[in-house]
C-alpha cells in the first residue's frame, strides 16, 4: 500500500509539473515580455513578388519545449509597385487542416505595422505551450488582398529569402512550403513543387514569453537627474532559483533638458569587479528603445540560472554620454525613485549602491554615501523564463530538471540521480519516489 500510495503521488506529482508550466504560460500573459525564441533566415532578398496563392505556410519544429507568444516576419517594402498595408492572419496549427489539422492559436497582423525594427506580427493571446521536438504547422492568410501588378497599390512584399544553401537561409524542410486552393481555402493541401524551392526560405521570428520573477520599485519618482559617476550598480539577491533573461529598467523622460537616446550596458557579476567579482552576462540597451510600456533593457544571449540566496551584483555602465546640464541633449533620467519607506519602494540593501571612479571605470569601487540615500532605490524588473527548468540540468546530476525529483540538490556520486535508480533502496524507483533521499522505516 505504501509503495502504491507513493507510486500514485509520484505520478499527480509529475502531472501538476505539467500543468504548473501551462498554467505559468497562460497565467502570465497578461505581464509577459517577450524575447526571441528563435530566428530563421535574414532580411528578404528577392523582390517585389507577392505570395501567390493567397494562403501559404510551412512546417516548423522547436528544439526545446517553449511557451509562444508570437510569430514575426519581414516584408519587402523598397519596390513601386508594393503596398503592404494589408491585415493579414498568422495561424499556428497541429497540422495542415487539409489532414486534420487543429488551430492552436491565431493572430491578425497589419504588413505596415513594425513591431520591432523591421518585424511585424501579431500576438497570440494566450501566449501558447509548445513541446520540443513536435512539429506544427504555420499558416499566413491574407495576400489574396495584395495581389496584382497594376499600379503602385497592387502587392505585398514577400518574406522569403534566395536559395538555402547554409546559414543564416534555412530551409523549413523539403516540401515544407503549401498553399490553399481555390476551392478549399485554408487548407494548405497544395504541395509546392520542389523547383519553387525559394518559396520554402520564410524570414521568420519566433517570440517566447519570459515572465516577471520580480520586480524592485514602481516608476521613476525624482528627477530630472542623472547618474554620476558614469558607473552605478547594486547588489541583488533572488529569493529563489532562477532562469533570468533580462534586467530592465524605466528612466524619466518628461523634463526638458534630458535625452535619453544612448546606448547603456546592463552586467551581471558573481560580486563587484573591485573586490575580484566576475562577469557573468552582459547587454546593450537604448534608453529610448521601449520593449514593454514603460520598460527599457535587453536579453542576455542566453539564459542565466542563478541560485536563490546568492548575492549578485548589477552593473550599469555607460551614463557618460549623457552627463551634463547644459542643452536638451545633456542628460538621461535617473531610474530611482524615492526614499525608501516600504513597498513598492525597496532599498536594494543598505550601502548596496557602488559607482565607478575616472580612474578604475567599471570597477564600481566607490560606495555612496549614505545621505544619497535616493541612489539606492533603482526602478527594476527581473525577467525569467522556464527554459533552464524545463530542458536544463540546473544541478548537473545527469537529469534535466523537468524528471529531477530534486533540480536543486547536487548528489556527491558520480553517477547522478537515475530517475530508473533506487537512490533510498526502499523498492520505488526515484521517478515515482515522492521522497527519493528519504529511507522508510518499515515495508521497504
Amino acid at each position: 500500500m505504501i509503495l502504491q500510495s507513493q507510486a500514485f503521488h509520484g505520478q499527480m506529482r509529475r502531472f501538476l509539473v505539467v500543468v504548473s508550466v501551462l498554467a505559468a504560460c497562460i497565467g502570465n500573459s497578461s505581464r509577459a515580455n517577450a524575447q526571441v525564441f528563435e530566428q530563421i533566415n535574414g532580411p528578404p532578398g528577392p523582390g517585389p513578388f507577392f505570395w501567390v496563392p493567397a494562403d501559404i505556410g510551412w512546417y516548423w519544429t522547436p528544439e526545446s519545449d517553449v511557451c509562444l507568444a508570437s510569430i514575426q516576419t519581414q516584408l519587402r517594402r523598397d519596390f513601386g509597385n508594393l503596398n503592404n498595408n494589408f491585415t493579414f492572419t498568422t495561424t499556428l496549427y497541429t497540422d495542415r487542416p487539409a489532414v486534420g489539422g487543429v488551430a492552436l492559436a491565431s493572430a491578425d497582423w497589419n504588413g505596415a505595422t513594425f513591431v520591432d525594427g523591421e518585424w511585424l506580427g501579431g500576438n497570440f493571446e494566450p501566449p501558447v505551450q509548445l513541446t520540443g521536438g513536435t512539429t506544427y504547422f504555420i499558416g499566413m492568410s491574407g495576400w489574396s488582398q495584395a495581389l496584382g501588378w497594376a499600379g503602385p497599390n497592387s502587392g505585398a512584399g514577400v518574406n522569403w529569402v534566395g536559395e538555402p544553401v547554409g546559414p543564416p537561409t534555412e530551409n523549413l524542410g523539403a516540401g515544407s512550403t503549401h498553399s490553399s486552393s481555390a476551392e478549399n481555402p485554408g487548407s494548405f493541401d497544395i504541395q509546392f513543387s520542389e523547383d519553387l524551392i525559394v518559396t520554402d526560405q520564410p524570414v521568420l521570428r519566433f517570440v517566447e514569453t519570459a515572465q516577471v520573477f520580480e520586480q524592485v520599485n514602481g516608476p521613476p519618482g525624482p528627477g530630472a537627474f542623472f547618474w554620476v559617476p558614469a558607473d552605478i550598480g547594486w547588489y541583488w539577491t533572488p529569493a529563489s532559483d532562477v532562469c533570468l533573461t533580462s534586467i530592465q529598467t524605466q528612466l524619466r523622460r518628461d523634463f526638458g533638458n534630458l535625452n535619453n537616446n544612448f546606448t547603456f550596458t546592463t552586467t551581471l557579476f558573481t560580486d563587484r569587479p573591485a573586490v575580484g567579482g566576475v562577469e557573468i552576462a552582459s547587454f546593450d540597451w537604448n534608453g529610448t528603445d521601449f520593449v514593454a510600456g514603460e520598460w527599457l533593457g535587453g536579453n542576455f544571449d542566453s539564459p542565466v540560472e542563478l541560485t536563490g540566496g546568492t548575492e549578485y551584483f548589477i552593473g550599469m555602465s555607460g551614463w557618460a554620454q549623457a552627463l551634463g546640464w547644459a542643452g536638451p541633449n545633456s542628460g538621461a533620467g535617473v531610474n530611482w525613485v524615492g526614499e525608501p519607506v516600504g513597498p513598492p519602494t525597496e532599498n536594494l540593501g543598505a550601502g548596496s549602491t557602488h559607482s565607478s571612479s575616472a580612474e578604475n571605470p567599471g570597477s564600481f569601487d566607490i560606495q555612496f554615501s549614505e545621505d544619497l540615500i535616493v541612489t539606492d532605490q533603482p526602478v527594476l524588473r527581473f525577467l525569467q523564463t522556464n527554459e533552464c527548468v524545463l530542458v536544463g540540468d540546473i544541478n548537473d546530476d545527469g537529469v534535466v530538471s523537468l524528471l529531477d525529483v530534486a533540480p536543486f540538490v547536487a548528489l556527491i556520486s558520480s553517477g547522478g540521480f537515475n530517475p530508473a535508480a533506487d537512490i533510498n533502496c526502499d523498492g520505488l524507483v526515484n521517478l515515482l519516489d515522492v521522497a527519493p533521499f528519504v529511507e522508510l522505516l518499515s515495508g521497504g
